[in-house]
């Protein structure tokens, strides 16, 4: 869209006016005199996004990008009808969020796995973005569903909606039912406000809720550093605590995987940076191997971790220096029965 390109060529030039204003000063969060651009939907933001669309556009020659013949070419590819629309997977069904220019904020929508290997998918509209948009009064974009998914065979009924006003990283969380295609609306649905929220289920009644619930429970870079399990039909103000990081950390998470062949795994993460992760996990099911306790995983901070079945996969992205055995390198895939690491951590 234009504004996005706006906000694209704006950013050279807010940087080096954020340089220029706070060159010679002592460095502190509070010294930004550009923390008001953070309200992306105010008249004050657009007037200024405009006049940099100016600025940029004079230095480029006066040409607007949106009258070059590249910018023609690629907004006719992400229209296009013949694009492969990108899926996921809740239960047996497959969702994909289509973005043209009759549904610019887009329809989500399914379809089954033999639908979408056929050369005639039939859709299912389940959501009209453009019409909720329209009906609230607010220029939602979609930012994700979390369904509970109990794996194959299960049909989650009940899914997590993040909607953020105008495309920004704060989301307003509402809980929606896929089978009737309607919103659960409080107080025995899930609503969260406008936050930097992450949230999942941890059971149909049950939620792991990262969010802004005043102070001390965001970290310096604005994301939760505070996870809180709560329950239906209670007040979110409630909610215990079970799950905190340092001030200083990225962003608190945690999460129940419903995993495979009856394997439930319950996942905690401190994002000690954007690429570092310790990862903590305790076995939930089956029963003869579960846990209490979590256990921190005896990896690397740079690796990203799964689990299938009874095993551990780690996808490095340093070299990992054992305790005991060989050194493993950077971008190597390596696997471990989670039971017994666990156990010998």
């Amino acid at each position: 869209s234009r504004l996005a390109i706006a906000l694209g060529f704006a950013a050279a030039a807010h940087c080096s006016e954020v340089r220029g204003s706070l060159r010679g000063a002592a460095p502190g969060k509070d010294q930004d005199p550009f923390l008001w651009l953070e309200d992306t939907g105010s008249a004050r933001v657009s007037q200024w996004v405009r006049q940099q669309n100016d600025r940029n556009f004079a230095a480029l020659g006066g040409v607007d990008p949106a009258e070059t013949p590249i910018y023609r070419e690629v907004l006719e590819s992400l229209e296009s009808p013949e694009k492969i629309p990108s899926v996921e997977v809740h239960g047996e069904m497959l969702y994909n969020v289509w973005r043209d220019g009759e549904h610019v904020r887009g329809l989500w929508r399914r379809t089954t796995w033999e639908g979408y290997a056929s050369n005639d998918t039939q859709w299912e509209t389940v959501m009209d973005l453009d019409a909720l948009s329209e009906a609230d009064g607010t220029p939602w974009v979609w930012k994700g569903c979390t369904s509970l998914d109990r794996g194959t065979g299960a049909h989650p009924e009940l899914c997590l909606m993040s909607l953020s006003r105008g495309g920004g990283d704060a989301v307003i969380v509402r809980e929606f039912n896929i089978t009737s295609k309607a919103f659960v609306e409080a107080p025995q649905g899930f609503v969260l406000p406008l936050a930097k929220t992450d949230v999942s289920y941890e059971d149909e009644d049950t939620l792991l809720v990262g969010s802004d619930f005043g102070p001390g429970s965001m970290t310096t870079s604005g994301y939760a550093r505070v996870i809180r399990r709560w329950r239906r039909g209670t007040p979110v103000a409630d909610a215990e605590v079970v799950f905190e990081v340092e001030e200083g950390d990225l962003v608190a998470g945690a999460w129940r995987d419903y995993n495979r062949r009856g394997f439930v795994y319950d996942w905690r993460a401190a994002h000690t940076g954007f690429f570092e992760r310790i990862y903590q996990v305790r076995i939930v099911e089956p029963a003869a191997s579960s846990s209490v306790e979590y256990r921190t995983l005896p990896l690397p901070r740079k690796c990203s971790v799964y689990a299938f079945a009874d095993q551990l996969l780690v996808q490095l992205k340093e070299d990992f220096d054992q305790t005991v055995g060989p050194t493993l390198p950077s971008g190597a895939v390596v696997t471990a029965p989670m039971a017994a690491l666990l156990k010998e951590g």
